[in-house]
């Protein structure tokens, strides 16, 4: 029992256990499919801090983060999850419903959504602050 709750408080006392949140019902590739692409979402990840991403129909992204700005691709592989390339390594995530919108989960981190705009056609630089 000890070592149960040992383990329990080392989780709940990292920052993954901080950014823990529940998570909704895991999401399919083919509602991600229907979803995630002409969409704009914004939200926070950890402690707060603010970010979003907007999804061309096509599945080329924008997305902000603070003060950085990238602009990718975003796809669907067979595994259900999405994933986005910046130019560096692959990043994908597991989605789920939530109350709100979604929850991205990946690693360790934790990204929700707290607004979500839809029928997006093109992603602006300009569209991305509110």
């Amino acid at each position: 029992m000890r070592i149960v709750l040992s383990a329990l408080f080392m989780m709940l006392a990292s920052p993954a256990g901080a950014q823990h949140v529940a998570l909704g019902r895991q999401m399919t590739a083919e509602e991600l499919e229907q979803e995630m692409f002409g969409v704009h979402l914004f939200g926070t990840v950890g402690a707060g801090q603010i970010w979003n991403e907007c999804i061309e129909p096509d599945g080329d992204t924008l997305y902000t983060f603070g003060e950085s700005q990238s602009r990718g691709k975003a796809w669907i592989p067979d595994d259900g999850s999405i994933c986005f390339n910046y130019g560096g390594p692959d990043h994908c995530f597991q989605a789920y419903r939530s109350r709100d919108g979604y929850i991205f989960h990946g690693g360790e981190t934790v990204w929700e959504t707290t607004n979500i705009r839809r029928d997006v056609e093109v992603c602006t630089l300009s569209d991305m602050i509110g």
